[in-house]
């Protein structure tokens, strides 16, 4: 049986992986994580590049039944949207992945900088506000400028602002 990848999420800067793999002469097969395709990368996603596609329907064992008719090699996330099921996907077929413990810190912006804290790298201040008042708070407490303000699991500049000002972090 021929080997084949997985790509979860082929979008944004995965769009061109299935293209690659398949130059090389592995098929991919196309797993999107959401019912739909977030709008940001509709335009970039290329569902002629796969041999399947197949949208995750919160049924892991579901899926796994579908992804053993293949002989999957790797398992790999096209956007950051794809990384949880990605990881996922890697550990219960047993190949080469990430770990799913950490899944969720390369998702959230603020577990992320924490972790990379964790193994003694200096990273930049970060702080995690659940309210408008919160943010308003940390960010008058900080003596340089610009602050950044992202939402947790966002991807790129998606929900980014940079902010001047403490009227700016407000808007």
């Amino acid at each position: 049986m021929r080997s084949t990848g997985i790509i979860v999420d082929g979008y944004s800067s995965g769009a061109g992986f299935a293209k690659e793999f398949s130059k090389r002469g592995i098929p991919c097969i196309h797993i999107q994580s959401q019912q739909t395709i977030p709008k940001v990368y509709s335009h970039t996603y290329n569902p002629q590049d796969y041999i399947a596609e197949c949208i995750y329907q919160k049924n892991i064992d579901s899926l796994l039944e579908y992804l053993n008719t293949y002989n999957i090699k790797f398992v790999i996330a096209g956007a950051e949207c794809g990384v949880e099921l990605a990881d996922l996907l890697a550990d219960k077929l047993d190949i080469a992945g990430n770990k799913i413990n950490l899944s969720f810190c390369r998702r959230n912006k603020h577990l992320m900088i924490e972790q990379v804290r964790t193994t003694g790298i200096q990273v930049i201040p970060s702080y995690r506000a659940s309210t408008l008042n919160e943010a308003v708070r940390w960010a008058s407490t900080q003596k340089q400028w610009p602050l950044v303000v992202k939402p947790l699991t966002s991807a790129g500049g998606e929900g980014v602002f940079i902010c001047q000002t403490l009227n700016e972090v407000k808007n």
